[in-house]
């Protein structure tokens, strides 16, 4: 159900020299979607030009995320972003945890 929602929300974006910060607010000014990340985690010294025409969510943090540090998931209307070593720790904990459980 979740990622019923992403795909069939169509997006457009179109900025030049866009910071991080800048796409992830016209996202949520398009959309239901909320996003969370910790500042510390995006290199604010990237500019980015982005013209995405009726685009899923999905395929614009595709674009926004690759060749980055950074990776994403959603869940709902939420969209989680994470440095990639974040994201594979937090993996980690979980398959640790499940097998403690076990």
């Amino acid at each position: 159900m979740a990622n019923d929602y992403s795909h069939n929300e169509k997006l457009s974006l179109k900025l030049e020299q866009a910071t991080f910060d800048e796409i992830v607010s016209a996202i949520e000014h398009q959309s239901d979607y909320v996003f969370f990340y910790r500042s510390s985690d995006v290199d604010h010294t990237i500019n980015y030009d982005v013209d995405l025409e009726n685009r899923d969510v999905q395929e614009i943090l595709d674009q926004l995320t690759a060749n980055s540090s950074l990776t994403y998931r959603i869940s709902g209307k939420y969209i989680f972003i994470d440095k990639k070593e974040d994201a594979t720790v937090a993996a980690t904990i979980k398959e640790i945890a499940t097998a403690l459980q076990q």
